[in-house]
């Protein structure tokens, strides 16, 4: 259990991407809201715990497609 957290943690990447995902959830819904384009009331704590909720998730599943990608080997054929 241990291992799979470190190697959860140290792949930069998909953490990038899971922070960029956090941040954007939040102010797609606010924007929205301010379109008019939300639906009922606009409440922070809802868009901050979705946010994190999201970034989680888009982290776990990002990460396992990069592990889960076949990796080419030293003879096989470039296509």
């Amino acid at each position: 259990m241990k291992k799979a957290i470190k190697e959860l943690l140290a792949d930069r990447r998909s953490l990038k991407e899971a922070a960029v995902v956090t941040v954007l959830v939040p102010l797609v819904r606010f924007v929205m809201h301010l379109l008019g384009w939300g639906h009922g009331t606009f409440d922070w704590w809802e868009a901050i715990l979705g946010a994190l909720l999201t970034g989680v998730l888009y982290w776990i599943f990002v990460h396992q497609r990069i592990v889960a990608l076949p990796r080419r080997g030293r003879h096989a054929p470039l296509n």
